[in-house]
This record gives C-alpha cells, structure tokens and sequence, in this order.
C-alpha cells in the first residue's frame, strides 16, 4: 500500500498526487501495524549511503506510524543589508511635514538590517513602506491643503 512522504495520507491506486495535501506522489510501500497500541522496542536499518541502526523504546500508536516524517527546512538568512530606497524616502518623510511616520520607517528600515531571517526582513520593510506612504500621502494633503488656504487668503486680501 502507498502513502503520501509528506502527510502520510494513503494513495489510491497509482495517483500521481495526494489528494490531501497536493504533493507528488512517490510510491512507497509502507507496512501498516494491526494493533492501536504497541510497546515495543525496535532497530530500524536504512541502507541509501551508509548503513545506519536505530533504537528506540517507546508507546506507538497507530496513528503516529502513519506520519511520514518530514525534513525540516531552515528558513532563509536574512540579508543584512540596508535598503537605501527606503532609507531615503523615511528622511525625506522626516524633512517634510511628517516626522513621526518618517521616524518609524527609518526605524523599521534599520531594524530590517539586524532582522534573524528572510521573512522578518521583508515584514519590518513592509512596514517600513506603509509607514513612508502613509506620510506621503498625508505630507501631500497638508501641502495641497496650504496652497489652497494661501490662494484664498490671496485672493480675498485683494478685495478689501
């Protein structure tokens, strides 16, 4: 009988995919304990490069020896370098009307450089992002906002 090597789920026939989880099939053959509960000491042999022997004592359930295990991955490094679009962008939003967005950009940009993985590197520049455009559209408004007050103050000075 095949099972899927990522879920452990059982294959039908010759599928090509797990209908679980969506991985490619690899047919393997697995042989499947009768009882739910089984204490029992075993010596597991896997022959691919070297011969490798392992013991282990413990409670097994049926449901456990249908897990295939699954090699964990490690996530990606981070880069560790500064990104300078966003640098500058978090200083010019701190020059212009919007400091505080532009102090939090900056900050979450450099906080980017220190970050332990890929993953949190692009969370902490995506914040980093939010917060520069949000200042800019909100520098925008204020300076849009300033041009209309100063023509009106303009235009109704002349009349008096």
């Amino acid at each position: 009988m095949a099972y899927c090597s990522n879920c452990g789920s059982k294959l039908e026939g010759k599928a090509k995919f797990c209908l679980d989880c969506g991985t490619p099939a690899k047919q393997t053959e697995v042989s499947m304990p009768n009882t739910a509960s089984v204490e029992e000491t075993t010596s597991v042999s896997v022959e691919e490069t070297n011969a490798v022997s392992v013991e282990e004592t413990n409670a097994v359930s049926a449901e456990e020896t249908n897990a295939v295990p699954v090699e964990e991955t490690t996530p990606a490094a981070a880069s560790g370098v500064l990104n300078i679009g966003i640098f500058i962008w978090s200083i010019i939003n701190m020059v212009s009307c919007c400091i505080p967005l532009g102090i939090v950009g900056l900050i979450f940009t450099i906080l980017a450089t220190l970050a332990s993985s890929a993953e949190e590197e692009a969370k902490k520049i995506k914040t980093a992002k939010i917060c520069n455009l949000i200042g800019t559209v909100c520098s925008a408004v204020i300076i849009v906002l300033f041009i209309i007050f100063a023509a009106a103050v303009f235009i109704l000075g002349r009349q008096y």
